[in-house]
């Protein structure tokens, strides 16, 4: 009878304090995600980026952490969607005057659009609060979706599943189709027109990013009103 009572009474203080470290699997992820986008992009990097690039995947540690429950995570995907879309709504306005190609006056003279968009891109590339904020992103949505996934209960996980693969599908476009040409205007020390050839695929990516929000956005602010407790049920 005492060995029973030991035996329950380790087993309510497990649940009652969970593991400190996150689960493998997103560890596994972080460490994943970590090197590969470093591996990518270390080759464009200062001294500058080199710290932000660290600084940023630090600071989403908490994303995995044992106390973000799904409810959490689907709360912070609200603003996490508002960024992106604000984010490439401006950028949408530089592309359609790619698309039109028709000079631009500031009032003094006529400017040509694809210059435009090059001293804006060049710009807003190269500054470290654009470039924190975008690689912020990209790892949150990442890793949130793998840990709402995870944690969730056999109820909600389809429309975690469902938010993770949009997720996927927004992500990879506009990593595939947006970041190299992105990373080309960035290190560029002049303008060239050739930068901004073939812009309809940037222009494609933008509005699949836009469809993934979308789909996901209605699911998260679905997940936002779930009761912790029922989300909680698969956290282990």
């Amino acid at each position: 009878m005492a060995h029973h009572n030991v035996l329950r009474s380790f087993a309510t203080a497990s649940m009652r304090n969970p593991p400190a470290l996150p689960e493998t699997h997103l560890i596994l992820a972080w460490l994943g995600s970590y090197s590969s986008l470093m591996f990518w992009l270390y080759p464009n990097m200062d001294w500058t980026d080199f710290a932000i690039f660290n600084g940023i995947f630090l600071a989403c540690l908490p994303v995995i952490s044992r106390q973000m429950t799904p409810r959490l995570l689907a709360c912070l995907g609200g603003p996490i969607c508002g960024l992106i879309s604000g984010m490439q709504i401006i950028d949408l306005c530089f592309d359609i005057c790619i698309l039109h190609d028709r000079p631009i006056s500031d009032g003094f003279e006529m400017l040509q659009p694809r210059r435009l968009a090059w001293v804006y891109y060049h710009m807003v590339l190269n500054a470290p609060h654009v470039n924190s904020v975008l690689l912020g992103i990209i790892v949150i949505c990442f890793l949130g979706s793998i840990a709402g996934i995870g944690r969730s209960s056999p109820e909600v996980q389809q429309r975690w599943l469902v938010i993770g693969a949009m997720m996927s599908v927004g992500v990879v476009s506009y990593l595939g189709a947006v970041m190299p040409r992105y990373l080309t205007i960035r290190k560029s020390s002049a303008f060239e027109a050739s930068m901004f050839d073939g812009w309809q695929v940037v222009i494609a990516a933008r509005l699949l990013l836009f469809l993934s929000i979308i789909v996901n956005l209605p699911l998260v602010f679905s997940l936002q009103l779930m009761p912790e407790e029922a989300e909680e049920q698969k956290c282990k």
